[in-house]
């Protein structure tokens, strides 16, 4: 990936930016995993909220697609964006983000295999074998692929639509040697059985998914919407965000620093999976 910093490319770039948001406008946004209906019920509340709070018109845009999410990120578009820790890293160490708070707890992945099969015991043992997990750029299927740098040794990634029910049942009904599974699934939704009859082969952690900010927000914004998301009774909108997004029990986004954030981009680095 090539970034362009100088020049008059590079001012054409940052004009079509400031043209795009509008004229003192800011941009906020999340990742396409919604429909545009679902999409809107759930942000267009916070990016009201936002406006009201920063006395800034912020507006909520969904992109129509990953791949549109993904060229309009690296293009810079957005100064207000909800997603998960690869991308945040990213524009941290890219685009000068800063993150100011995250959902509480970690993304936690596990491999799994069948606790009978031999011959799978370790990361190494899925090459040219087949993992049923969600499509990239999902944080943990390109983590995984994240392993496997040499392309003619790679595992098969059949991507699966839905979330980690939809893999294990993938999984359970023979289309995968492997299966990709967020840990809270594994620990609380499988049974007893179902967890004896596998193993655990790898396991990915990385702080959870939170909200950075563009440098078109000052500090004072920036330390305003941190305030008003981490304190204990949020307002109705970020709380349908928790909700959504959190585990049981959560309560607030916490506080956090693009300290927590320093190397997840590293994933999305030199690859075209995903990206």
């Amino acid at each position: 990936m090539v970034l362009i910093h100088r020049g008059v490319v590079g001012c054409v770039l940052l004009i079509t930016i400031i043209s795009q948001a509008g004229a003192g406008e800011l941009i906020f946004t999340s990742p396409p995993r919604e429909n545009s209906t679902e999409a809107e019920q759930y942000y267009e509340p916070v990016a009201q909220y936002l406006t009201e709070l920063l006395g800034k018109k912020v507006v909520y845009h969904n992109s129509r697609n990953w791949l549109a999410y993904q060229k309009e990120m690296r293009e810079g578009k957005y100064d207000i964006v909800f997603d998960g820790p690869h991308f945040i890293s990213w524009r941290i160490e890219h685009l000068g983000h800063e993150v100011v708070a995250r959902l509480p707890g970690d993304m936690e992945y596990f491999v799994i295999a069948p606790a009978s099969d031999k011959n799978i015991n370790k990361l190494d043992d899925l090459i040219g074998r087949t993992v049923c997990g969600l499509g990239p750029p999902n944080y943990g299927t390109l983590a995984v692929m994240d392993k496997f740098r040499n392309p003619v040794r790679l595992p098969v990634i059949k991507a699966i639509q839905g979330e980690s029910p939809e893999v294990y049942a993938a999984y359970k009904a023979g289309a995968c040697q492997s299966a990709l599974l967020r840990s809270i699934y594994y620990d609380k939704k499988m049974t007893d059985d179902e967890r004896k009859r596998n193993k655990i082969i790898a396991q990915f952690r990385t702080p959870n998914q939170g909200i950075s900010l563009s440098n078109r927000l000052d500090a004072n914004d920036k330390r305003l919407i941190a305030q008003k998301i981490t304190q204990d009774t949020p307002v109705g909108p970020i709380r349908n965000l928790i909700e959504r997004y959190g585990q049981k029990g959560d309560k607030h986004f916490i506080p956090t620093s693009n300290d927590e954030y320093k190397s997840q981009y590293q994933i999305l680095e030199g690859v075209a999976y995903g990206w």
